[in-house]
């Protein structure tokens, strides 16, 4: 009886967890930054996830608990910053809100609560804007609290945000001129990305990752020709936002729940070596710029095929191209698309016996003419 009576409760304990509501935020700040010399004319929303703002993770059911402001995204953040702004400031800068996300982690021992807000300043003369600086900044939480206290860490890191901002010397800029603002960025395949952790493949065409979480590379799976990573963040983050990570030498894409392949070529077309999940459809390609790349949560790329996903092990491998902003998997069609303006490295590969060594030749043998 007593054996039935734990199983119930815990059985109720997991349903509730795993059958969370979505979460509405509304921000009332209630303090005033008077050292703020400016006003925010509009909030611009550049982000590249627009569905939510952040994900949940609590207990040991799965979820898909989503994060919402209480309504438009851009008017919201426009009345939260100018009451946090003494009034009539000027001048008047436009603040285009690159990223801002938030977790909530809560297992059985810790819970963890975490943000993380990138802004742009931009000033306006005329019809042209100009850029006056990026200011990013993390709060991060570990309380018994954290699912109650999302709406304080917005504010909070939306506050150190302008607080940075204003204590450069954005008075004194004349600002880089934003001939296209909706020119995407090119990936500079000639470096590796700066170290930190990445939710999307723009954040890391920005160079700008998340610099304020430690993390750890663990090797989690290891055959005489295969390797899997995990990723250890001592559960600070909810690794169901993270996309890719840089070490500062290699990057690592995720593609089930905090498993990674590491990028084993790098150049226009990143090689990473690993078996990967798929589907039936052994030839899918995943656009990277699209919003529900990684299905609900945004974060793990090849999510975007859960629907009975199985690794399989023929393909060894996933290439991004970094130019077009999509990943595919390493097969002879792939092969033959991005190998159309060099038929002679095409030509060498079908003479070939079609290993997994001869699929790295191509790569190699295409960075080589970036």
């Amino acid at each position: 009886m007593k054996l039935k009576f734990l199983f119930l409760l815990f059985y109720i304990c997991f349903n509730k967890f795993s059958q969370a509501k979505d979460i509405t935020l509304i921000l009332s700040p209630d303090t005033i930054l008077s050292e703020i010399g400016f006003s925010c004319l509009k909030v611009i929303d550049k982000r590249d996830f627009k569905d939510n703002i952040g994900v949940v993770s609590r207990g040991l059911g799965k979820n898909n608990t989503q994060i919402h402001l209480s309504d438009n995204f851009e008017a919201h953040l426009t009345e939260t910053i100018n009451k946090l702004i003494p009034e009539n400031n000027t001048p008047s800068l436009l603040l285009v809100f690159h990223n801002l996300k938030v977790s909530e982690n809560i297992g059985t021992m810790n819970q963890y609560g975490y943000c993380d807000i990138e802004i742009e300043f931009l000033k306006q003369i005329d019809t042209l804007l100009y850029s006056l600086g990026t200011i990013s900044h993390s709060v991060y939480e570990n309380s018994f609290h954290v699912e109650t206290t999302h709406n304080q860490r917005v504010l909070q890191a939306l506050q150190k945000c302008l607080m940075k901002f204003n204590n450069t010397d954005w008075k004194k800029k004349s600002g880089i001129l934003i001939e296209d603002f909706e020119k995407e960025m090119i990936f500079d395949y000639k470096n590796v990305p700066p170290k930190g952790v990445y939710f999307s493949y723009t954040q890391m065409i920005r160079k700008s990752p998340l610099n304020s979480i430690d993390f750890k590379v663990v090797e989690a799976k290891q055959t005489k020709k295969l390797e899997t990573y995990s990723i250890d963040f001592e559960n600070k983050i909810n690794t169901k936002l993270i996309q890719f990570i840089s070490d500062g030498e290699n990057i690592y894409i995720q593609t089930t729940n905090n498993q990674y392949l590491k990028s084993k070529y790098f150049g226009k077309y990143i090689y990473f070596y690993g078996r990967v999940p798929i589907t039936t459809n052994s030839d899918p390609t995943i656009y990277l710029f699209v919003g529900l790349v990684g299905g609900l949560t945004g974060g793990i790329v090849f999510a975007a095929f859960d629907d009975g996903v199985s690794t399989n092990t023929s393909i060894k491998g996933a290439v991004l191209d970094t130019e077009k902003g999509t990943i595919n998997f390493v097969t002879d069609r792939c092969l033959y698309e991005i190998t159309k303006p060099y038929p002679e490295i095409l030509k060498e590969y079908r003479y070939s016996n079609r290993k997994i060594t001869d699929k790295e030749d191509v790569i190699i043998k295409l960075n080589s003419k970036y």
